[in-house]
C-alpha cells in the first residue's frame, strides 16, 4: 500500500502539499479561525469563502447541520458495477476501482475522508468543492490510460476560468499553479451563479442560511452574556443613593459571592441608607424582551437552515417534530430524499462515471433503508399482479412483460437473456432454432450436424440424428466450461440452447403444435412469440 500512495503522490499537483512539514503554531491559528466573526465579506471573492469557513465554526446549530449531512452522504454505500455483470474481465475491474476509490483515495486516508472534505466545500463554499483525479501523463495536460485515485483539492486554492480545457487553475501550498486539465479535476457547486463573467462561481447552503444563523448565535450570545459569569440578577434598592456608592455595593457583593464559592448563580445585590426610611425598589438586571419564546425562535431558525441546504428539517431537528402521522413521516423522507441529498449523489455520480470510470462501468449507491426495500417490494408485487392479468387477456406477451422488468431494472440482462433461452427465443426475440440457420461462424461450428437439413423431421430419423446432438451438446459444454471469453460463453449459452431444443423435436416430449411451429416451411423470421 505504501508503493501505492507514493505513486500517487508522483502524479499529484499536490506532491509538495502533502510531503509538507506542519508549521508551528497552526493549532493557535485555528482557535482564531473557531472565533467566528460577525461580518462576512460581499458576494463574490475568495475573502468571502474564508469568512464563511470562519463563520460556520463559531455557529453550533449550522456545524451541526453541516456535520449531520456530510454524515448522511458519507456513510451511503456505493458500489462499482459492470453495465454487463456477465462479462468476467469487467467485473474484475468492477471490484478493482471499487477498492481503489474506498481506500486509497487522499493518498490512502480513505473515502470517508476525501469525499467528507469534498461535501464540506460543497455545504461551505460559493466556489465550490473539487476533486483531483490521479493519473499518468503531465499534469497540466490530459490523463494517459485508466485513473488511479481521487484526492480532495482545497476551494480556497482553486480558481474558475472559462476554458472548458482547462476548467480549474490550482494554487499549491509553494505558490506553484497548475492548469488542470477538465480529465483531472471533478468539480461540483451549489447554485452556480447564471452570471458569465462569475464562472459558475455560486451561492452555497451557508450562504443562503447565514442570517439566520446569525441570529441563532446570537439567542446563544444573548443567554451567555445573561445567565453565565454570574451575572447580577436585580438590585434591591433602599432609597436614593449615589454612583460611588452603587459601585461600592457591587463590589462588596462580589467579594461575599467568591467567598461562598458562587460561580455561576449571584444573589440579590442590596443598596441602602441606613439612616433613613426604607423604602424598596427591585431593578431587574436580567429580563428577557417581551413575547420573547427561545424554542420557537430555534425550530423556525433550524427550519430556515434546512430550507437553505436543501433537507428536511426531520434530517437535522427531528426530535422537535409532533403529532406527525407515519404517513406524513414517510412522504417527508421521500421528499428528503429527493433534494438535496439525492442531488448531491446524482451529481458525483455522473461526474464519477463521465471522467473516471472506463464506460463498461457504472456507480450505484443503496440507501440502506428497510422502510424504502418495503415500498419497493410492494410497488414489485403491484406490477407483477399486474403482468398476470395482462397475459391473461392476452394484453402482453411474456417477452413484453419481461422487456419491462427490464427497463424498470427488476430483472438484470443476464435474467433476461437466460429467462428467454428457457422460453425458446433469442434475446433479440427470434426463435431459438433460426440459430442453425446463422451465418456466425463459431456458432455454425457449434451448431454443425452431418444432415441437409436438422430441422427436418421428416428426413431424419430420430435414432440416427439424436446421437448426433448428444455429440455436439457435450462438445459445445466443454467449450463453454474451459473458454475464458465472455463473448464466446454467451454464444455457448445459447447454442446449447439452441441444441436441447432441436433434441426436443426428436422426442416425444415437445407438443406436436411446438414442432408444426418449427417445421421447416414456417417463417422462422417472423414467428417472435414462440
Amino acid at each position: 500500500m505504501a508503493n501505492e500512495i507514493t505513486q500517487l503522490e508522483q502524479v499529484s499537483v499536490q506532491q509538495d502539499e502533502v510531503n509538507k512539514e506542519p508549521e508551528s503554531g497552526s493549532f493557535g491559528f485555528l482557535n482564531w479561525v473557531a472565533r467566528s466573526g460577525e461580518t462576512v465579506s460581499p458576494w463574490w471573492s475568495k475573502a468571502r469563502d474564508i469568512d464563511l469557513r470562519k463563520f460556520f465554526l463559531g455557529s453550533d446549530h449550522l456545524s451541526g447541520a453541516i456535520y449531520a449531512i456530510v454524515a448522511r452522504l458519507t456513510t451511503i454505500p456505493f458500489k462499482i458495477v459492470p453495465v454487463d455483470p456477465t462479462i468476467t474481465r469487467h467485473v474484475q475491474m468492477a471490484d478493482s476501482i471499487q477498492q481503489n476509490l474506498t481506500e486509497m483515495t487522499n493518498f490512502g486516508k480513505g473515502w470517508n475522508l476525501g469525499y467528507g472534505s469534498f461535501i464540506l466545500d460543497y455545504l461551505s463554499q460559493d466556489n465550490g468543492c473539487f476533486m483531483e483525479i490521479l493519473g499518468k501523463g503531465n499534469k497540466s495536460g490530459p490523463i494517459t490510460g485508466i485513473p488511479m485515485g481521487l484526492n480532495h483539492l482545497d476551494s480556497s486554492a482553486c480558481t474558475r476560468t472559462r476554458n472548458p480545457e482547462f476548467p480549474v487553475i490550482y494554487t499549491d501550498i509553494n505558490g506553484k499553479r497548475y492548469k488542470l486539465h477538465y480529465t483531472r479535476v471533478i468539480d461540483m457547486v451549489s447554485l452556480p451563479s447564471s452570471d458569465l463573467r462569475m464562472n459558475n462561481v455560486g451561492f452555497c447552503g451557508i450562504s443562503r442560511a447565514i442570517n439566520t444563523a446569525q441570529h441563532l448565535i446570537d439567542i446563544s450570545t444573548f443567554e451567555q452574556e445573561k445567565l453565565g459569569s454570574r451575572p447580577a440578577r436585580n438590585i434591591l434598592v433602599g432609597s436614593k443613593i449615589s454612583t460611588r456608592d452603587l459601585a461600592l455595593a457591587f463590589r462588596s457583593a462580589e467579594r461575599q459571592m467568591d467567598n461562598e464559592g458562587l460561580r455561576r448563580f449571584a444573589k440579590t445585590v442590596f443598596i441602602g441608607n441606613p439612616s433613613l426610611d426604607i423604602a424598596l425598589d427591585i431593578v431587574d438586571l436580567a429580563s428577557l424582551p417581551d413575547g420573547y419564546d427561545k424554542d420557537t425562535s430555534i425550530k423556525l431558525g433550524m427550519a430556515a437552515i434546512a430550507l437553505a441546504f436543501g433537507v428536511d428539517l426531520r434530517e437535522l431537528w427531528p426530535a422537535t417534530i409532533t403529532g406527525a402521522t407515519k404517513a406524513d413521516a414517510s412522504i417527508q423522507h421521500m421528499k428528503a430524499r429527493g433534494k438535496a441529498i439525492g442531488e448531491i449523489l446524482q451529481m458525483t455520480t455522473r461526474q464519477i462515471e463521465h471522467k473516471f470510470l472506463p464506460p463498461y462501468l457504472r456507480m450505484i449507491h443503496d440507501f440502506t433503508d428497510d422502510d424504502e426495500d418495503a415500498a419497493r417490494a410492494a410497488i414489485l408485487n403491484t406490477r407483477s399482479q399486474a403482468y398476470e392479468r395482462l397475459i391473461a387477456i392476452r394484453g402482453l406477451t411474456e417477452r413484453t412483460v419481461r422487456e419491462k422488468m427490464l427497463a424498470d431494472s427488476s430483472i438484470t440482462r443476464v435474467q433476461f437473456e437466460t429467462m428467454e433461452l428457457e422460453s425458446g427465443r433469442l434475446p433479440d426475440g427470434e426463435p431459438l432454432l433460426a440459430l442453425f440457420y446463422s451465418t456466425d461462424n463459431e456458432t455454425r461450428a457449434m451448431l454443425n450436424l452431418p444432415v441437409r437439413d436438422p430441422l427436418d423431421t421428416n428426413s431424419n430419423p430420430p435414432t440416427v440424428i439424436i446421437p448426433l446432438i448428444d455429440q455436439n451438446i457435450n462438445a459445445v459444454q466443454a467449450i463453454y466450461i474451459n473458454t475464458s471469453s465472455d463473448r464466446l460463453k454467451r454464444k455457448t449459452a445459447s447454442s446449447l440452447a439452441a441444441l436441447n431444443a432441436l433434441r426436443s423435436l426428436y422426442t416425444d416430449e415437445l407438443h406436436p403444435v411446438a414442432q408444426n411451429e418449427f417445421a421447416p416451411t414456417v417463417d422462422i423470421t417472423s414467428a417472435n412469440d414462440v
